[in-house]
């Protein structure tokens, strides 16, 4: 199962977490996770390009806890990059409810 959680925002940092496996295919095989790792991928490069969000935190196989600083005069825009993401996360539990959640 893959867990995908939007903590609140603390001030100016955001922070998303991810963890676990699909289990619907071998190792990089398995298309729920790849499209999680998409998304996952996708979504911190948008923070750190579009936004100029500083990424911190940690990464390893099947798990993801990272803290996004925005600067200021940013949040509007990194909201709507989150939200963008927190849909396609969400479009993703429903279709795999079996192997994603979402928090």
């Amino acid at each position: 199962m893959v867990v995908v959680e939007f903590p609140p925002a603390e001030g100016n940092r955001q922070r998303i977490r991810v963890s676990g496996h699909a289990g619907q295919g071998g190792r990089g095989n398995d298309p729920v996770c790849g499209a999680v790792s998409a998304l996952l991928l996708t979504y911190l490069g948008g923070m750190e390009s579009a936004v100029g969000a500083e990424i911190t935190g940690n990464t390893r196989d099947g798990f993801c806890d990272v803290s996004l600083g925005v600067p200021v005069g940013r949040r509007e825009i990194a909201s709507v990059v989150s939200q963008v993401f927190r849909y396609g996360f969400r479009r993703l539990a429903e279709a795999h409810p079996e192997t994603v959640v979402m928090k």
